[in-house]
C-alpha cells in the first residue's frame, strides 16, 4: 500500500512508527503472506515512478561484440564494446518508427540538430561508403544505463527502464541516416550499465560528457528537483492560460513535432537571470554578469531543493509578460535596459514589502500565486507595469542627479542603484 501526497516533506516519524509496527503485526498473524509494504510517496516519488511507468518498454538486442566488465561498486553488471546500428535502433525507435524521445531524457543536451557542425560530420561518415567500416574508430559510441538487464545468452540481452546519458547526437544522427545504403555496416561504440543507485548514474553521466565541453551548470539541469520544476511550470502555466516551457537541455524544445514559440521558451540561464532579479533582488547582477558568475557567487541562494516551484515559474513569467509588452509597443528601449528592475518591483508591490518571504515556505507560494494572478490580467498587468517604469524613470534621474555615474558604470549594473530603487519604492 503506499499514501501519497502533494508536498515534498517526509512523512511525519509518529505515522511511519505506526505503520511499521501495524504491518510486523500483521506478518505475525498472516504467515501465509511473505510481507506486507507500506510506502509514503511525496510528489518527487509520485512523478518518478510515472516516468518509470511511461518508460516500461523492453528491449531485446544482439550484443555480439561485448566484454563484461569485474564487479565495480553499485554497478549489477556492465558490458562494454561494440554494436551493429540496426540493433541500436531497437534502443531508441519505438514500433511507429518514431525515435523515442524520452530515452534521452537524462542526456545532458538534446539533439542539436542536423545543421550542428559536429553531427555533419557524423553524418557524413555515415554516408560516405570509404568511411562506413571507420565510424566505430572515428566515434565516442553510446552509453546506456539500465535498471534492469538480463542477458539471456547467445549474446541476447534484456533491457528495460534505460536511458542513453551519452550518445543523444551520434543516435539521432543514426536515427535521420538509418536509410543510408551501408547503414548496416556501420558498428557503434557501446557501454551498457546496469544500475539502480542514482550516484553512479549521475556520476557516469557527467564523466561521459566531460569528452565534449558543456558547462558545469548543464549538469544542474539534471538533478530531480530541475526535472519536477520543469514539469511544474508546464502544468501550472498551462493551467492559467498562458503556457511557458522550462528547457532544462540545451534545444530540448526545438525538434518536437510541435515547437513551443521561441519566446515561450526560458533555458537554464534565463531562469538564473529572472529569479536573481525577481526574487533576490538583484537586477543588476543580471546585466553586470554572465549566468555562470552569478550562480557561482549566488549558488547558495537558488535552485535550493527544498525551494518551492512558484517563485521560478512566476520569475519567468514575469519577464516573459515584460518583454511581450516591450514587443507590443514602441519607444520601450528604457523598459528593454530595466526589464529586471521592473520585475522586481512588480513581485515587491503586490507583497506590499521589500521584505520578501522565504523561497521554502509556503507564504513563496501564496505570493507567487497571487503574483501569477496579476499576470494575467491583462488590463492590471500594463497599468502597473507603466506605473512602475515610470518610477523607475524619476528615481533613475534623481540617482544620477546625486550620484557619479559614466557610461562604464550606469544605474542599470549598480547594486547601489538597487538599493536606492527598493528604498524609494517602501517610502512612496
Amino acid at each position: 500500500m503506499a499514501f501519497s501526497y502533494a508536498g515534498s516533506h517526509p512523512a511525519n516519524e509518529f505515522f511511519v512508527e505506526m505503520v511499521e509496527k501495524r504491518c510486523n503485526e500483521l506478518r505475525k498473524t498472516i504467515p501465509d503472506f511473505k510481507d506486507f509494504e507500506f510506502k509514503f510517496w511525496c510528489a518527487e516519488n509520485l512523478l518518478e515512478t510515472f516516468k518509470q511507468v511511461e518508460n516500461q518498454f523492453e528491449i531485446e538486442i544482439r550484443f555480439k561484440n561485448n566484454l563484461p566488465l569485474d564487479d565495480i561498486s553499485g554497478v549489477d553488471q556492465a558490458y562494454i564494446g561494440y554494436i551493429d546500428a540496426p540493433e541500436l535502433m531497437k534502443l531508441i525507435v519505438d514500433p511507429n518508427g518514431s525515435i523515442r524521445r524520452n530515452v534521452f531524457f537524462d542526456n545532458v543536451r538534446d539533439f542539436q540538430g542536423g545543421d550542428n557542425s559536429v553531427n555533419k560530420e557524423i553524418a557524413n561518415a555515415v554516408r560516405n561508403d570509404a568511411s562506413t567500416d571507420k565510424f566505430v574508430l572515428y566515434n565516442n559510441g553510446v552509453t546506456a544505463v539500465a535498471s534492469f538487464m538480463k542477458n539471456l545468452g547467445s549474446n541476447r540481452f534484456l533491457l528495460r527502464n534505460y536511458q542513453i546519458v551519452n550518445g543523444c547526437q551520434t543516435s539521432n544522427v543514426l536515427y535521420l541516416n538509418r536509410t543510408s545504403n551501408s547503414f548496416e555496416k556501420i558498428l557503434v561504440p557501446i557501454k551498457i550499465v546496469h544500475t539502480k543507485n542514482p550516484d553512479v548514474v549521475s556520476k557516469v553521466i557527467r564523466a561521459n560528457n566531460r569528452q565534449t565541453p558543456v558547462p558545469n551548470e548543464a549538469f544542474l539541469a539534471l538533478e530531480a528537483w530541475h526535472k519536477s520544476l520543469q514539469e511544474h511550470i508546464s502544468i501550472e502555466s498551462k493551467r492559467i492560460g498562458e503556457t511557458i516551457f522550462y528547457e532544462r537541455r540545451s534545444r530540448e524544445y526545438t525538434l518536437l513535432d510541435r515547437t513551443p514559440e521561441k519566446k515561450r521558451i526560458i533555458g537554464l540561464h534565463g531562469m538564473i537571470r529572472a529569479y536573481t532579479a525577481a526574487f533576490l533582488q538583484r537586477p543588476h547582477m543580471v546585466i553586470a554578469n554572465n549566468p555562470t558568475e552569478i550562480l557561482r557567487s549566488r549558488g547558495d541562494q537558488i535552485f535550493e531543493k527544498n525551494h518551492k516551484f512558484g517563485p521560478y515559474l512566476v520569475a519567468a513569467m514575469l519577464i516573459y509578460k515584460i518583454q511581450e509588452h516591450i514587443n507590443k509597443s514602441e519607444g520601450n528601449s528604457f523598459l528593454q535596459k530595466y526589464k529586471y528592475h521592473a520585475a522586481m518591483l512588480l513581485v515587491v508591490g503586490i507583497h506590499k514589502s521589500t521584505d520578501l518571504p522565504d523561497p521554502k515556505s509556503k507564504q513563496a507560494n501564496k505570493l507567487s500565486d497571487a503574483v501569477l494572478t496579476f499576470c494575467i490580467n491583462q488590463e492590471k498587468f500594463s497599468g502597473a507595469l507603466k506605473i512602475a517604469i515610470e518610477f523607475i524613470k524619476e528615481s533613475h534621474d534623481k540617482y544620477i542627479k546625486t550620484r557619479e555615474s559614466n557610461s562604464r558604470n550606469p544605474p542599470s549594473r549598480s547594486g547601489d542603484f538597487s538599493e536606492y530603487l527598493l528604498r524609494e519604492f517602501s517610502n512612496s
